[in-house]
């Protein structure tokens, strides 16, 4: 799987063009994750080439060194399940569904064949198998059938009452297939500029679930089906209460200043990120304790300190990429950084804009490109790096986004860097 070869300079280890099947450009990682439980990769945009090249052979490093076995992509939650037909079949390609709930941005062939080898790992090592997941409140159908399911299994004398709280959350609906039904009528929705959820529909469906939520809280029980249903409860609530809000806020408030479009979407982020944690802290708890776990998602996710990064503008007043997450929201990665301390590693991704798009005045970026020009270089940002700016605060844009965060310290916000000298795009 390899595509690029060790060079040794400077402190650096810098990556050029394999010349063999042999060859591995992970080497890096050992010292990267000594100690390590838990490792961050962040990615400068989601579907790069580059990246879905290079994960497989990172987690197949990890896996055979380092002894991790759990992969967590920044996908839905309900991914374990929705997989299982394919890790336990025969099947050599994904199915539509299936690619939904790896998000899409995580879908590829270089992924696929990943996953295939995920799969012959555990068919030849069942009791030391590798563990999927997403942890992502993102899946309104398959929340809102579990939560239904489960009353119906564990309380039927309240079912019937407390199934009219969910029902007007419409993923209930039997008319949906699956999310991917519901995501595509929420999108046709947005793109005629139409509310998902009126006030009144969004208020009734969060106090509904809230008295589902306040029914199962008393149970004297902690099985991981009630641990579970209640996760499906904060999954819908994040769901119709946080992304969807703020996405109807947009449509009902064409005029909005940009403060406004940025406090909505830092209250997005902040709820949203909030719940993934909820979820992935609690699906590690009953699912994997105590196993090693790899996550790939955006740089911003996996920043350790993100609420100290701001919108590109604040570094660079006049500059364009006035949006942006807001100071002083908290990411997902800083709440797992929080909560793994000395144990965590966390990697970002740089890619310079070159003449895909225009890198702000602060970008810290073209400066890698100058020291690494097009050759792919892992840096330890651990040990002093004089000839690099990663102890200033500058900007780092995502390129395929279009969306960027200032204030970024890099050695404070990350322990190591990959650099990319361009970015393909997957699909």
């Amino acid at each position: 799987m390899c595509w690029l070869r060790r060079v040794f300079f400077a402190g650096c280890i810098s990556l050029a063009a394999c010349g063999s099947e042999d060859d591995t450009n992970t080497e890096p990682l050992d010292a990267l994750v000594a100690g390590a439980t838990t490792v961050n990769f962040g990615e400068d945009s989601h579907g790069m080439r580059e990246i879905h090249r290079l994960v497989p052979e990172v987690f197949e490093r990890l896996v055979e060194r380092h002894g991790f076995r759990v992969f967590a992509f920044e996908a839905q939650w309900g991914l374990t399940e929705v997989l299982a037909d394919f890790m336990n079949s025969q099947r050599t390609e994904l199915d539509v569904r299936e690619q939904f709930f790896l998000n899409g941005a995580f879908v590829s062939e270089d992924i696929t064949r990943m996953l295939l080898w995920i799969r012959d790992f555990n068919r030849a090592y069942p009791e030391d198998a590798i563990a999927l997941t997403g942890y992502q409140p993102e899946q309104p159908v398959t929340d809102a059938r579990a939560v239904v399911r489960f009353l119906d299994e564990t309380a039927p004398e309240q079912a019937a009452s407390l199934r009219q709280g969910i029902d007007v959350c419409r993923a209930a609906n039997e008319a949906y297939a699956n999310d991917m039904e519901f995501a595509q009528e929420v999108f046709a929705l947005q793109r005629q500029n139409r509310v998902s959820y009126t006030a009144s529909e969004r208020q009734a469906c969060l106090e509904g679930l809230a008295r589902i939520d306040a029914a199962l809280a008393p149970a004297k029980s902690d099985s991981a089906a009630l641990v579970l249903a209640r996760l499906h409860v904060l999954s819908l609530q994040t769901y119709v209460g946080v992304l969807r809000r703020t996405v109807d806020s947009y449509i009902e408030n064409p005029q909005a200043s940009a403060d406004m479009r940025i406090r909505w979407q830092g209250e997005a982020y902040a709820g949203i990120d909030e719940a993934r944690f909820r979820i992935y802290e609690t699906l590690q708890r009953i699912r994997f304790p105590g196993k090693k776990v790899f996550h790939w998602m955006h740089d911003w996710h996996a920043a350790k300190h993100a609420s100290e990064l701001g919108r590109i503008d604040e570094a660079t007043p006049g500059a364009p990429f006035a949006e942006g997450i807001p100071r002083g929201t908290v990411s997902f990665g800083e709440r797992l950084a929080a909560a793994s301390g000395a144990s965590l590693t966390t990697i970002a991704t740089l890619v310079p804009c070159g003449t895909t798009c225009a890198e702000p005045p602060s970008s810290l970026e073209p400066s890698f490109a100058r020291a690494f020009g097009d050759v792919p270089t892992w840096i330890d940002l651990r040990v002093p790096q004089p000839n690099l700016p990663v102890t200033t605060p500058g900007a780092v844009f995502a390129n395929d986004h279009g969306f960027g965060f200032g204030n970024v310290v890099l050695a404070h916000q990350f322990d190591a860097v990959l650099y990319l000298p361009k970015s393909d795009r997957v699909h």
